[in-house]
């Protein structure tokens, strides 16, 4: 890279020259969920990953599978790839048990 010109201000100009040295992004994807009232849990990781991991780290998250309850924020898996950084629920997901208890999840009169 030479020269980094047309940013508007200063964050313009670090996020690109990251973008060229170092590009990073938030993975975004969903995991199994066992015992829960949803089959499956989004998740993301808890900050940017470079992104030559992206890919590798999509396939490492198709084989997890978390127990359920879940808590939004909750770790799913720490340290994907190596990276020191965690991959987190990004939503609750009650158990399919206490969704039932709570008169949730009944099949919808049609």
């Amino acid at each position: 890279m030479l020269e980094v010109k047309g940013q508007g201000c200063k964050v313009g100009r670090e996020y690109a020259e990251q973008e060229f040295t170092d590009a990073r992004r938030v993975v975004t994807t969903t995991v199994g969920v066992r015992g829960g009232r949803l089959p499956l849990l989004p998740v993301r990781t808890a900050s940017p990953i470079p992104r030559r991991l992206v890919l590798d780290a999509a396939k490492v998250l198709s084989e997890v599978a978390v127990e359920a309850p879940v808590v939004e924020g909750d770790i799913v898996l720490e340290d994907i790839l190596g990276t020191g950084i965690d991959v987190v629920a990004s939503r609750d997901l009650d158990s399919s048990e206490r969704s039932l208890a709570e008169g949730r999840g009944r099949p919808c009169a049609r």
